[in-house]
């Protein structure tokens, strides 16, 4: 019986894990320079992250279709 549910838990946690995208870039100004520390996140959503110091982000999200993303900076 614990063998069968910790199969279905961990089949649960691998459909999770399997059903998200990362999302990945890099966040320029209009002369090519990075703008560290801007934050991108997807419009209406609580998935995004802070660019680093090179400007490159990273994040996962369920969120499925097209969406919008939204970069802001202050400075």
């Amino acid at each position: 019986m614990r063998k069968s549910i910790a199969g279905v838990i961990g089949l649960i946690i691998a459909l999770q894990i399997s059903s998200q995208t990362i999302i990945r870039g890099k966040l320029k100004d209009n002369k090519g320079k990075p703008i560290p520390g801007a934050s991108v996140s997807i419009k209406d959503s609580y998935d995004g992250s802070v660019a680093d110091s090179l400007g490159n982000y990273k994040f996962s999200t369920t969120e499925k279709g097209d969406q919008t993303l939204v970069a802001t900076n202050i400075g």
